[in-house]
């Protein structure tokens, strides 16, 4: 008795979606592995240490974002600028 082309046709479809999901699943297990990792190695720095490491980058980072959501904003504007030139463009100017 051959197999049926339904069933061959179920298990091409099935394979991809238990190997997602399979991958799926790995990354969230390792991602809370090294969640949980992480914080065990922060709760042992001692706060003094902590703040001499951390004030600096976390200052030049917060130096930097108001700048960086004007380029940000700025590029959006001009973005939905062009969109509009392209919609009036293509579906309006026929």
């Amino acid at each position: 008795m051959q197999p049926n082309i339904d069933d061959n046709m179920f298990l091409i479809l099935i394979f991809p979606v238990f190997g997602a999901l399979l991958g799926w699943l790995v990354h969230k297990i390792y991602i809370n592995m090294l969640r949980n990792h992480v914080q065990k190695k922060y709760k042992d720095i001692p706060v003094a240490e902590w703040d001499r490491y951390v004030a600096p980058v976390a200052g030049t980072l917060l130096e930097k974002l108001p700048f960086l959501g004007t380029i940000l904003g700025f590029a959006l504007g001009l973005f939905f600028i062009v969109a509009l030139f392209l919609y009036n463009y293509i579906f309006l100017a026929s």
